[in-house]
């Protein structure tokens, strides 16, 4: 791998945390975030959790019942809305050549949600 920092982000499995602290930071609750993305709370919170461990700082500050992003929260948060913007282009461009050689496209996941969707990809 060309960039040895990179490695942190695969290792730990950090895109399905990113799309669950995206919800979390959108939604300001975690508790709705796993209601959107069809995940028990508790699970929510831990991958939140493993998200901040890995990138070393924390993401949110509980203020009361409300979840407030920190600095850090909120670069990863403008991060993951370029990324998902990213692969949603890429599914496009992707899509068009499967049309173009009449590939069917793979099954879309079973529970979809969020920026993806609000983007108009799901």
């Amino acid at each position: 791998m060309r960039h040895a920092a990179l490695r942190r982000y695969f290792r730990h499995g950090m895109l399905p945390q990113l799309m669950v602290f995206e919800a979390v930071a959108r939604l300001g609750s975690f508790t709705r975030a796993g209601e959107e993305l069809c995940l028990a709370q508790p699970t929510v919170s831990v991958q939140v959790r493993k998200l901040s461990e890995s990138l070393g700082l924390p993401l949110l500050e509980q203020s009361g019942r409300k979840i407030v992003l920190t600095e850090a929260g909120k670069e990863v948060y403008e991060t993951v809305q370029v990324l998902f913007r990213f692969f949603i282009a890429a599914d496009e461009r992707l899509e068009a050549l499967r049309r173009l050689r009449g590939v069917k496209p793979p099954a879309a996941p079973a529970a979809e949600g969020g920026l993806l969707t609000e983007l108009g990809a799901g």
